[in-house]
């Protein structure tokens, strides 16, 4: 207990004396105070300024350097001419010695940074003399001067402050304004004015200053960035009327593109439903014609088709805890269409037989050869205008240069938006809607020729009619089942054509080129015939089989059947695509006139340390 009252006094104490400390520790802590700061601005014959900065600071502390920082903006240059204090002139050299300084322009900025003796508690009167080109602006009414003369950032009071501008011979003041705590009056029959500081500045505080005088006395022609602020609302309209053409031309532009060359051409009536496919077509070449995509579904389509035909043979395995599936060859590879020869490589790789696994990560590398091959097959059919990749890449590549442009633009817009050139982000708005057209479209403009829009057509038909099998006669639609279950998997709807399968022939074995897995049946059981499985429904537990289950027997190898077809398909889409991790990511699929608006140059900054 007496611990911690202990502790509680000492850090009271602390506390306290920090307190009454903290005022006296910031008093000594080096701070500069300008005394005065006075500027000087003669306004010479051909419109330059000559403009004498005298700084009074008083150091409290230890100081060594100074530095100076003033914007370029409305200018058309500012030159140093010379920097002495009340002990001598410094020399221009980048040494960093007392008595010299250096100048740098670094963007829309020059700066100054002077070194001097340590000088402590004391006051020291810096003089900076420089000359600035093109900052008076030239209008009909009158030529003005609108600047800040000092610096918009200071860390420091500004306790006292006069800006006197002296104007050329013949000039006399029609009109002066101050913007901040200064106030303003014309002095020596209109040819002087002054501007006085209300009170002290504080830090970051300044004034702007603006005088009239009658146009004609110094040379007519504006400054250059005052022809570009004066034209800067007819360019901001220019830029918006371009940025809204942009954004409603571009879409109604490419979808008339798309009306002209990406629309297929009109076919006519065709009929609603078709029981038999419209052509003897493979099933991958029909679902590129359908969706003018060579996806995975395709690639599936055709492993079903080519195990159908007598090419391969698929077999479920499971050893312990793996599922897999082993494709094997049967060396009845005669009238092979190039893609299909192109798949059947990437799957076997030479080899006899290949489990699904082993494709795992590898396979991915080989889908853009197979894509390829099935977009070449469907553009020879004479079933489009031009390969469907092609085409699509085109358009695609078209979004992405324009959507590249409004980039740049972008960056342009927030490089030149800070000096008014607002109507880029227009033009920015405009580019970005015409990119995102195209990109929309692009997906659609791939063509059919009339063939390959009429044959299309009628594989839709019979898409359709396979939805409606089971209305067909058991002995009808039996004989179709398996060669129609290609074009099942490619459209996408395998699940319900198996389901059909199921309904319409229940007591229909498997077909031989699929053998689903089979649990095994002791030899001891009742019924069983050694060295041989018994088939059992898929998801049923083991046992020893009934009178019941080996009159099923049939039925329940159809239904393992759908149901291994099914994992397959699942498990060889996910494992076709798979990606090593560390390939992973990606994209996969003021202005003018005498009016008393905008701003002036000058301000900037200045510091000393």
């Amino acid at each position: 207990m007496r611990k911690r009252l202990l502790w509680g006094i000492g850090i009271g104490l602390v506390f306290i004396g920090w307190v009454a400390l903290a005022p006296i520790l910031h008093a000594q802590s080096p701070t500069p105070i300008a005394e005065r700061l006075d500027v000087e601005i003669q306004v010479l014959a051909d419109g330059t300024l000559e403009i004498t900065e005298h700084q009074a600071i008083r150091f409290i502390g230890t100081f060594r350097r100074g530095f100076r920082e003033i914007p370029l903006r409305r200018t058309e240059g500012i030159v140093i001419l010379d920097l002495r204090d009340d002990q001598g002139v410094y020399r221009r050299e980048a040494s960093g010695q007392p008595f010299t300084y250096e100048v740098e322009e670094s963007g829309d900025t020059i700066i100054v940074r002077w070194f001097f003796p340590p000088t402590t508690s004391t006051v020291r009167t810096f003089h900076l003399r420089y000359r600035v080109r093109g900052a008076v602006r030239r209008y009909p009414e009158g030529d003005q001067l609108w600047w800040n003369p000092l610096p918009a950032e200071h860390a420091y009071e500004i306790r006292s402050s006069t800006v006197t501008v002296f104007l050329p011979p013949g000039a006399i003041a029609q009109r002066i304004a101050a913007y901040g705590p200064a106030d303003g009056m014309v002095l020596e029959n209109g040819q002087t004015v002054r501007f006085q500081a209300r009170r002290p500045l504080q830090p970051d505080e300044s004034f702007e200053i603006r005088v009239q005088f009658p146009h004609g006395i110094l040379p007519p022609e504006p400054p250059a960035w005052q022809v570009w602020e004066d034209r800067l609302p007819l360019y901001n309209l220019g830029l918006l009327a371009l940025g809204l053409l942009m954004l409603v031309g571009g879409p109604v532009l490419a979808l008339m593109v798309w009306a002209w060359r990406g629309r297929d051409p009109y076919v006519g009536i065709v009929p609603d439903e078709l029981a038999e496919p419209p052509s003897a077509d493979p099933p991958a070449m029909v679902g590129v014609l359908l969706d003018e995509q060579a996806d995975l579904r395709d690639i599936l389509a055709t492993v079903v088709d080519l195990a159908r035909r007598g090419v391969l043979t698929i077999e479920e395995v499971r050893e312990g805890f793996t599922h897999d599936f082993v494709l094997r060859r049967t060396g009845q590879e005669a009238d092979l269409r190039p893609f299909e020869a192109v798949l059947l490589r990437a799957l076997l790789d030479g080899a006899s037989a290949r489990r699904l696994r082993e494709l795992r990560y590898r396979f991915f590398q080989r889908l853009p050869e197979i894509e390829a091959a099935l977009y070449r097959a469907v553009a020879q059919a004479g079933w489009f205008v031009g390969r469907p990749d092609r085409v699509r890449g085109g358009y695609r590549l078209l979004a992405f240069l324009t959507g590249g442009l409004a980039v740049l633009t972008g960056i342009g817009a927030g490089n030149w938006g800070g000096q008014g050139l607002w109507g880029l982000w227009a033009v920015v708005v405009g580019l970005g809607g015409t990119a995102l057209a195209w990109f929309l479209i692009a997906p659609h403009m791939p063509r059919k020729t009339r063939k390959g829009a009429e044959l299309a057509a009628r594989w839709r038909a019979f898409a359709r009619g396979l939805r409606r099998m089971q209305q067909l006669a058991p002995e009808e639609a039996r004989a179709r089942l398996e060669q129609y279950l290609p074009y099942a998997v490619a459209f996408g709807m395998e699940r319900r054509f198996l389901r059909q399968w199921q309904e319409i022939a229940p007591d229909l074995p498997p077909p031989p080129w699929y053998r689903p897995w089979v649990r095994p049946v002791p030899d001891s059981a009742p019924g069983r015939v050694p060295g041989h499985a018994v088939p059992t429904p898929s998801g049923e537990g083991p046992g020893v089989p009934s009178l019941d289950d080996m009159a099923t027997s049939l039925t329940g190898s159809l239904n393992a059947f759908a149901d291994s077809l099914t994992a397959m398909l699942n498990t060889a889409a996910d494992t076709l695509v798979s990606r090593p991790p560390s390939d992973r990511g990606g994209s996969g699929r003021w202005s003018g006139g005498s009016s008393f608006g905008g701003g002036g140059g000058g301000g900037g900054r200045s510091g000393f340390g």
